[in-house]
């Protein structure tokens, strides 16, 4: 048997570009270096939270098997200056979380509640400084969960600012310097004749207006560079860029070009940028299940087998006996046979009462069953608000799905109603799947699918269907 979270393969890559303006999706194929293979973009809808952002970017293609990272203008990002002593020594997780504590008083996010990507930026007077980036820790579990029913693994999250890479074509190589001009920050990014990479972040709008004097001044110390280019992630701040910037991600070919040169930066080994990563998932427990029966179902091979052996090396020592008593031959074998067929009555007797047992097992659930899907209609009747109109009841072997339209996007009560009515028969009502029909602007109505499935106990039916009852469909009347 194998199982997939042991065979995982070099996955392809999709970036999600988030911005207030607009959303685009880009699948690339990264056997010899990231090639794009797809691309998709959409106004974003105003006024969404992130995760909602994400999930819609992700609509925009299909389903794929890939390691998804979110590029977004949103998340909080920054440079933190901390005392070295503060966090000598810290690596990974530990030093996570100690720059959370010391990033409160400037993101105003709690540490206990966020989560935080960090990259260092060297080290001078006693001080460390750190380019980080910081997200609410629900948010990213909402990400996560989204990317995952979408069948991809999510990377991590990061800002959209700060490409430590050539977005013009052709001069790879070459020093070169570019400033950023995000909705919420204004980058500044240079790169020696020697290739070091150098980041300079101002955390403030573009409409400052002392952006660019501050912008000059950090060039200045950077050294002599052949270009300067100029990116603008809305034409909005055209007016911030002079009025003609070289590069637009107003420009389809420009942002082909930027999340190009973000895929093959998340390619490398070691980030240079900070990354917001998930926590690790932990192993679906239908795979521990798997595990667990395969476990079992050979140590059972292994114990069946030398239950056999055992029984044929009592077969040849019994012949031994009884050859080498050949006068009481005839008594050991009548002794024998009583003892053998005394045996068989306890097992007939045994399993006589196992029989019984699991007969009235049986009649108690099929009981249960012709009760219960009228519980489940009563419990309809009575629970369903006025905001929420059932569509249909799907029945299969196995588990129900029932589906409504909703004017929210929360049915307040309704499942928890559900489930206490149908807690007496053994049913149980999972979390619905919630999908904007998007027929108003705040993405309603909602389509809602639950699915209700039974649990059962030893010795009874399994499945909600008796056996040889074929699933059905009910739909209800508009």
């Amino acid at each position: 048997m194998a199982f997939p979270f042991l065979n995982r393969t070099e996955r392809d890559l999709t970036l999600l570009f988030v911005t207030p303006q607009r959303l685009v999706r880009a699948d690339f194929v990264c056997k010899s270096g990231p090639t794009l293979v797809d691309f998709w973009q959409a106004p974003a809808p105003p006024g969404e939270l992130l995760p909602v952002l994400v999930d819609a970017a992700l609509l925009l293609g299909p389903s794929r098997r890939a390691t998804v990272y979110v590029v977004a203008s949103t998340v909080a990002t920054q440079f933190l200056r901390v005392q070295t002593s503060k966090v000598g020594g810290l690596e990974g997780d530990e030093l996570s979380r100690a720059l959370s504590f010391e990033a409160e008083a400037l993101s105003g996010l709690n540490p206990f509640e966020s989560a935080l990507g960090a990259v260092s930026q060297g080290e001078s007077g006693g001080e460390r400084q750190f380019w980080i980036t910081q997200m609410l820790a629900s948010e990213l579990r909402q990400i996560d969960d989204f990317v995952s029913r979408r069948r991809g693994t999510l990377g991590g999250v990061l800002h959209a600012g700060g490409l430590p890479r050539n977005v013009e074509s052709g001069s790879d190589g070459d020093p070169w310097q570019r400033v950023e001009i995000w909705n919420d920050a204004v980058f500044c990014v240079d790169t020696s004749a020697s290739g070091n990479f150098k980041l300079h972040l101002i955390p403030s709008p573009p409409s400052r207006a002392n952006w660019q004097p501050e912008a000059d001044s950090w060039f200045k110390g950077c050294g002599p560079s052949m270009h300067r280019e100029t990116l603008v992630s809305d034409p909005a701040w055209l007016a911030s860029a002079g009025g003609n910037p070289d590069q637009s991600l107003d420009d389809e070919k420009v942002v082909k070009t930027f999340l190009t040169g973000w895929a093959k930066e998340l390619l490398l080994p070691r980030a240079r940028i900070p990354i917001v990563r998930p926590p690790p998932r932990p192993i679906p427990s239908g795979y521990l299940w798997a595990i667990g029966g395969t476990i079992a179902g050979a140590a059972a091979l292994v114990c069946t087998a030398h239950w056999f052996w055992l029984q044929a090396q009592e077969r040849n020592l019994k012949a031994m006996i009884i050859k080498a008593e050949e006068p009481a031959l005839k008594i050991a074998g009548l002794r024998t046979q009583t003892t053998a067929l005394e045996k068989q009555i306890e097992i007939v007797n045994e399993e006589i009462n196992s029989l019984k047992s699991l007969l009235e097992d049986w009649k108690d659930g099929v009981t249960l069953e012709h009760r219960r899907h009228a519980a489940l209609l009563a419990t309809l009747l009575t629970n369903t608000p006025p905001g929420l109109m059932l569509e249909t009841i799907e029945e299969k072997p196995g588990d129900l799905h029932l589906t409504a339209i909703s004017v929210t996007p929360e049915s307040v009560g309704f499942g928890t109603s559900i489930a206490a009515g149908l807690e007496p028969f053994h049913w149980t009502i999972d979390p619905p799947h919630r999908k904007a029909l998007w027929l108003e602007n705040d993405g309603g109505p909602w389509q809602l699918d639950w699915s209700i499935r039974p649990y059962g106990r030893a010795g009874t039916l399994s499945s909600n269907l008796p056996p040889g009852v074929n699933a059905g469909t009910i739909v209800l009347p508009n």
